[in-house]
């Protein structure tokens, strides 16, 4: 017998801003799929929607390594399976198109979905034609109603193990919805304060410090709000709890303007209005968990190349794991008030196209790339905005270089900071050039806390292990690390992961064995950076043979060599040696 088909618009309901939550109807079918690995595929699926996914990946993304046919019954299974928890088969028009390769979330259908809702009351604030947001109602309200919509955490608590595609994707959307929240709040908070309503105000600063208790920025303004409000005690209260969370999470102290501030109501002073007129701070840079060390001359090369006016295309050029993506994005997060109009920070690391990139930097700035003619959106928005693109990993896009040029000469504001592995041969590019940290060249090992590299390691080691510093006898191993890895940062921080095994010594010894030993398993750390061995594999995947035959055989070099020495021994032209210079395998003195 046919099953009868249901005739008539029947809403699907999908909320995923929060642990998952299903409706059909009146029905609540949430509990119908079966398994972690069907919620996450629907999930997926349905925000996905814009593209067509074949099955081959599908497949690979939440069954990876399986041989092709296990892996394709388990997806067909778990298709059957949200078959018949949404009852695919019995409605009319279908929530999902399933062929025999290709599967797609059907978006011409009677569905709802919360991020969707979410993505579009912001943008419709953002987009309103009001003179100043903070004094714009129908925008507050909007935003309100933002704010019921975020019940939680994207996906919360759902994670598939192993399934390291799906994971990174959860994590990105966590971040990118976490961002706008926080972006809805401190509009909701500008505007009760710049009416005067600072009951609420302080209602959704609270909400603010409590979501984000590592942001700066958001103690400061409650803090301010608290003294407009006649409770200077209560605001001097918020400095110690904002002292504390600093210096028992990230080992840190407040920044000068918190401390600043902390003096000014401390003293008794008048405090001027803080209060911002329109949308100043944009970024979506990740938020970062540990103390930032060392380079302070790069940061000052930096600003002065950017003040400069000269040069707005910079690069940071050097090996993997030598800290260039972290360099550019304490740089970025100092400059949020330089530029009104944003610092998107835009990750190609998984980025295979040119023709992706367009798409990536839109995602980044939170715009919807659905035109037919993406390129044309993104330079509508750019050509009039100050705002600072900071593109990450673009070693294996260099062909796509004239294309940031083309940016660069429609949005005359605009400022691109690229990191890359790969120098980039034009001379309308400043590039800096990125080493491992500085460590005593000699045996010494006084004065060690003088060093980056050094102090890198004891701050690792202390999150590690709480308490550990240095000492007379740990000082010369921690020395012999650093030099064993050559002041490298990614070096430095998964050897400081093994201080709750091993002692400075043991660790020491173990890495003049083998440095391919370094690694970790935490599982927030970027796949490629989760050993040496991922990191030095993504550098040796970007050469040609020659370079990589070149590259072999200078292996027998243990020091430093001339560029006609490194010719003849390996019988490649300088061409080539000069190739594994321009892709920071090599280092010239």
């Amino acid at each position: 017998m046919t099953a009868a088909v249901r005739q008539g618009p029947v809403e699907l309901k999908i909320f995923l801003l929060g642990s998952l939550k299903v409706e059909l109807g009146d029905s609540d079918v949430t509990l119908g799929f079966r398994t972690k690995k069907e919620r996450a595929l629907f999930s997926y699926l349905a925000v996905e929607s814009q593209r067509i996914h074949s099955r081959e990946v599908l497949a690979e993304m939440f069954w990876p390594g399986r041989p092709d046919g296990y892996a394709r019954t388990n997806l067909r299974q778990a298709l059957t399976g949200i078959r018949h928890s949404i009852l695919l088969q019995e409605t009319s028009p279908p929530f999902i198109h399933i062929s025999d390769e290709f599967v797609q979330f059907n978006t011409k259908s009677q569905f709802l979905l919360d991020c969707i809702q979410f993505d579009k009351l912001l943008k419709d604030a953002k987009d309103h034609n009001h003179k100043e947001i903070v004094f714009c109602d129908i925008c507050a309200s909007k935003l309100t109603e933002a704010l019921h919509i975020y019940r939680g955490e994207f996906l919360e608590e759902l994670s598939i193990p192993g399934s390291n595609v799906f994971e990174e994707w959860v994590m990105f959307q966590r971040e990118h919805y976490f961002r706008l929240l926080l972006t809805s709040l401190q509009y909701l908070i500008n505007h009760h304060q710049n009416l005067g309503d600072l009951k609420k105000a302080q209602e959704y600063a609270f909400k603010q410090v409590s979501l984000a208790p590592l942001e700066e920025s958001a103690h400061r303004q409650l803090m301010t709000i608290l003294v407009y409000d006649d409770r200077r005690s209560a605001a001097l209260e918020q400095y110690e709890i904002c002292r504390n969370v600093l210096e028992n999470e990230l080992g840190v102290d407040p920044d000068v303007e918190t401390i600043t501030l902390y003096e000014r109501i401390k003293s008794g002073q008048s405090l001027k209005t803080l209060a911002s007129s329109s949308m100043t701070v944009q970024t979506n840079l990740p938020t970062q968990f540990n103390r930032f060390v060392g380079r302070e001359a790069e940061i000052a090369w930096l600003t002065d190349c950017l003040e400069g006016g000269i040069y707005r295309l910079i690069a940071i050029v050097g090996m993997a794991g030598v800290g260039k993506t972290r360099l550019a994005i304490q740089f970025g997060s100092s400059l949020l008030a330089r530029f009104p109009d944003g610092v998107w920070f835009v990750p190609l690391s998984s980025i295979d196209s040119i023709d992706d990139i367009v798409p990536a930097i839109l995602a980044a700035i939170g715009i919807s790339s659905l035109e037919k003619n993406p390129l044309d959106r993104l330079q509508r928005y750019l050509k009039e905005r100050e705002a600072l693109l900071i593109i990450d990993n673009f070693e294996h896009l260099q062909n796509a270089a004239d294309f940031l040029f083309d940016i660069l000469k429609n949005a005359p504001k605009v400022i691109i900071l690229v990191t890359s592995q790969q120098r980039m041969n034009y001379q309308a590019v400043s590039s800096l050039y990125l080493r491992g940290l500085p460590y005593p060249q000699g045996g010494e090992s006084d004065h060690l806390l003088n060093y980056a590299a050094v102090n890198l390691f004891i701050s690792r080691a202390n999150h590690n292990l709480p308490g550990f510093q240095l000492d007379d006898e740990n000082a010369p191993h921690i020395l012999r690390i650093c030099k064993l890895v050559d002041g490298l940062p990614l070096g430095i921080e998964l050897a400081a992961t093994s201080i709750r095994n091993y002692s400075c010594e043991q660790i020491a010894a173990n890495l003049e064995q083998n440095l391919g030993i370094l690694s970790t398993t935490m599982q927030d750390v970027p796949q490629r950076h989760r050993s040496i061995r991922a990191a030095f594999s993504q550098s040796w995947d970007l050469l040609s043979e020659a370079e990589k035959n070149a590259y072999r055989k200078l292996s027998v070099f243990q020091r430093e060599f001339s560029m006609d020495a490194a010719s003849s021994t390996t019988g490649a032209s300088i061409q080539v040696i000069s190739s594994l210079v321009d892709k920071s395998l090599i280092q010239l003195n």
